[in-house]
């Protein structure tokens, strides 16, 4: 079930139907070149130069955990190497955007991948166990008699009278 928010550009998805954790299969170097040359050897981030090969790093896009995972095949929607959602760029662009620390920083920011991730889950679980929560209210409400309980017919309304006070009486004018 994907909601129609979006977070970072991407739809939001039902992480109940997250990949495993640790899910993280390797790139293969085909996939690395066609992901360099799609962007044409420039960092998807910044849009400088990539270096050596080495220093280069690729990044799924959307974040694999952050996809729905397709229990038949074994992989994530989209595919987990599928060229189109892997890009290329340089480790510090990176580790920006996986992480959202800035400079020295050793914290995790809003607005990275981990960030949105984590805040996903804790979303939805909170969700499940609110529905659990309203499912059990729901199955004690209705064990609690056996008899069926008589809602007022909400067509026949019940006729109120006016209040019956006197009204003071006329001084008669001579």
């Amino acid at each position: 079930m994907e909601h129609e928010t979006e977070a970072a550009g991407q739809p939001a998805v039902d992480l109940s139907l997250a990949p495993p954790k640790g899910y993280r299969p390797a790139i293969p170097v085909q996939v690395k070149f066609t992901a360099v040359m799609r962007l044409d050897g420039r960092c998807a981030l910044c849009g400088e130069r990539l270096g050596e090969w080495k220093a280069t790093e690729f990044d799924h896009v959307p974040a694999l955990q952050a996809r729905s995972w397709d229990p038949v095949a074994e992989d994530t929607i989209p595919a987990a190497n599928d060229p189109e959602h892997i890009t290329a760029a340089h480790k510090d662009c990176h580790e920006t955007k996986t992480t959202g620390r800035q400079g020295e920083s050793k914290l995790s920011r809003r607005g990275g991948d981990i960030a949105e991730i984590n805040k996903t889950r804790r979303l939805e679980k909170a969700r499940l166990e609110r529905e659990a929560e309203i499912k059990a209210y729901r199955e004690r409400l209705l064990a609690t008699g056996d008899e069926p309980i008589e809602l007022p017919d909400p067509k026949k309304k019940r006729k109120r009278e006016w209040p019956k006070r006197p009204f003071p009486k006329r001084q008669k004018l001579n």
